[in-house]
């Protein structure tokens, strides 16, 4: 089997007619993706004999992780022909492609799993879970109303200085990500919309809908309950979905993420007071990341570091991912009490679904 990335794009009509036998997009989301993120990514392509029988889009967004900006990849499109599974070519797809982020300096990818077992055995984790709410619309007037243009630039520096104050780890929002968001939110008619107060934005959303009705996504507002009952004002009789923050639980999407680059994002994290402890590491598909470490915890910056000192403990790159993105890990830090001295670069907010 060869494994390659189709930089060229010269297989785009290729992983479109794989795009949409496999996961059964409306026509006009298909179009969306292939019109506006397939042009900017990157796709690794699996050939058996010159078939395309496998394919993984790798999506570009740029993320804040506690105040450094890093340019990621958001996994999407994990494909194999039906005929060509249980063959191993997603496990070589994935490896590869962890490879190659992390020798190219990227600290972690990420994804929201179709099912978290296909994922779980390559150590991606859960970071992120959002919460599902159901509601119906109201009769009343509402301030909502459709996102201009023309708002893009100060919208965007809006939601970007809301984000920083609440979270740890989020994805870069400008003019261009706006622009991206709302092309995929009319490909399932649906827009941006705000909710302001004296021209000052009190709360943001995005939603499309279907015949089942109004499903709306990254809702940020200072007040939320109040955005909510303006939003049932605004969709009137119709039946709502939101995805909301679950806050470390829910019932929703949820995200998951795979460490890459230890080395380079152990500088991101602060420690609580100055620590030093030994540790072995256990990852069976990224070898810089395996073995025993020196880590070295300090409030302006943290550092880990190969050592021959063996450790007392060892912990899997899985488990340390919870740890270090404070996801579900209080009966971890009972075992591994060491990573207490550690803040977390948490809560994580990354709202996009393609």
């Amino acid at each position: 089997m060869k494994l390659y990335y189709d930089d060229s794009k010269k297989l785009e009509m290729v992983f479109r007619d794989m795009w949409h036998s496999i996961f059964e997009d409306p026509q006009a989301y298909e179009n969306f993706y292939f019109q506006t993120m397939y042009p900017k990514n990157r796709v690794l392509a699996a050939a058996i004999k010159d078939e395309i029988v496998g394919m993984i889009h790798l999506n570009p967004y740029q993320l804040y992780v506690n105040g450094s900006l890093h340019n990621l990849h958001y996994i999407v499109g994990v494909a194999t022909l039906k005929s060509f599974r249980r063959q191993g070519i997603m496990r070589q797809m994935l490896v590869k492609c962890m490879q190659d982020m992390a020798d190219a300096g990227e600290i972690f990818t990420y994804l929201m799993p179709a099912n978290k077992a296909y994922y779980e055995p390559f150590d991606f984790a859960f970071v992120q879970q959002f919460q599902q709410v159901k509601l119906n619309g109201i009769q009343g007037e509402s301030a909502i109303r459709v996102l201009k243009e023309e708002e893009f630039f100060q919208t965007a520096n809006d939601i970007c200085a809301y984000l920083e104050n609440k979270y740890q780890v989020f994805t870069k929002v400008d003019s261009q990500y706006l622009i991206q968001l709302k092309k995929e939110c009319l490909a399932e008619a649906g827009e941006l919309l705000v909710y302001k107060q004296k021209e000052h934005l009190e709360g943001f959303c995005c939603y499309g809908q279907d015949e089942t009705g109004v499903f709306l996504r990254q809702i940020f507002a200072e007040e939320p309950q109040i955005m909510i009952e303006e939003l049932q004002k605004y969709f009137g009789d119709s039946s709502m979905e939101l995805t909301l923050d679950g806050k470390g639980k829910g019932d929703g999407d949820t995200i998951m993420a795979r460490i890459l680059r230890l080395d380079l994002l152990f500088p991101l994290l602060k420690g609580k007071q100055k620590y030093e402890f030994f540790i072995h590491i256990e990852d069976s598909y990224l070898k810089e990341q395996n073995g025993n470490f020196k880590v070295t915890v300090h409030p302006e910056g943290c550092k880990i570091c190969h050592t021959n000192i063996d450790a007392d403990q060892s912990i899997t790159i899985w488990d340390l991912t919870k740890i270090l993105f404070g996801f579900d890990c209080a009966k971890l830090l009972k075992q591994y009490p060491d990573f207490q001295f550690l803040n977390p670069i948490s809560p994580v907010m990354i709202g996009e679904i393609i």
